[in-house]
């Protein structure tokens, strides 16, 4: 799936300008581009997004591109910290929850 990433601010502007609602697939790939860049904030403010508007739960990869996003900015021990979260809405870490 990380073949699919592209810039941040591309993937923002992609979920701004679809007509349709955007699928939780194009919410984790601009989630994925953030986590990418370190910007563990703008993982976060897009999973709300996600959330709020009530048609999407987070999976895997919603989780790990947060994860991923706070090992890219050097926080460790947040990311080590959504390790447990995830499990809390019943998902299971996988191989990339461990190695991001």
């Amino acid at each position: 799936w990380l073949r699919r990433v592209v810039e941040p601010s591309v993937s923002q502007l992609l979920l701004r300008r679809s007509k349709a609602p955007p699928r939780r697939s194009e919410y984790n790939r601009a989630m994925a581009a953030y986590g990418a860049a370190g910007l563990p904030h703008e993982v976060m403010e897009t999973l709300r997004t996600m959330v709020g508007e009530g048609e999407h739960r987070p999976d895997l990869r919603s989780f790990n591109a947060l994860i991923a996003a706070h090992a890219n900015a050097g926080q460790p021990d947040r990311a080590a910290a959504w390790i447990h979260r995830m499990r809390g809405w019943g998902i299971e870490p996988d191989a990339c929850s461990y190695t991001s």
